[in-house]
């Protein structure tokens, strides 16, 4: 009888051992997973402040090529972050600002030559369907060009060229335009696999 007792007792520790490991298991998953968000949102953080430091192109103009090449630096040090971070903070500048604000419009510019940096548009004239081609964008024989306001100059480097018009169409949205064109034409950039 006692050694069935010990038996049960034994494996009611086994149990008990296992459910510990369990819990630490899901505990250690669950702080891994908080730690992942945390990371996440510091790197967004940090893409935020530098969408907000960057000068707007629609404030520049051709001749300013110093200003034009700190832009076109900035965005291209912002485009190395990941996918999923440039989305979140993009979403993040855009809640601060109301649509009737003035400012709205200085900030969705930079985003839209901001997003001609991120993603690897090829420079000619393509079919516009579904694209965002306001701000000036030139067009040609029903199609636009796509890449402006920047072109690839004569050391094949990006160069920020355009001056920026008035908007025309329907009301630009960023996010969307970030998801046709990230669809369309994949990341200039390739980002390595962020390990945390």
């Amino acid at each position: 009888m006692h050694s069935i007792t010990m038996k049960l007792i034994n494996k009611i520790h086994f149990c008990n051992l296992l459910a510990a490991i369990a819990i630490l298991s899901c505990s250690h998953c669950l702080c891994a997973d908080v730690n992942a968000a945390a990371d996440h949102r510091a790197r967004v953080m940090v893409v935020v402040e530098e969408l907000r430091s960057c000068p707007s192109w629609s404030d520049s103009y051709a001749y300013q090529t110093g200003l034009r090449a700190e832009i076109t630096r900035k965005n291209m040090e912002m485009a190395q972050n990941d996918t999923e971070t440039l989305r979140d903070a993009i979403d993040f500048v855009l809640a601060e600002i109301p649509h009737e604000n003035p400012e709205r419009h200085r900030l969705e510019s930079k985003i839209f030559a901001f997003l001609r940096i991120v993603f690897n548009i090829p420079e000619g004239y393509l079919d516009p369907t579904s694209m965002s081609t306001g701000f000036g964008s030139p067009w040609k024989n029903g199609n636009v060009d796509i890449l402006w306001p920047y072109a690839y100059n004569k050391d094949n480097k990006l160069e920020l060229i355009g001056e920026c018009g008035h908007y025309m169409g329907p009301a630009y949205d960023p996010l969307a335009d970030f998801d046709r064109l990230s669809t369309r034409f994949g990341r200039r950039f390739v980002i390595p696999d962020l390990v945390y």
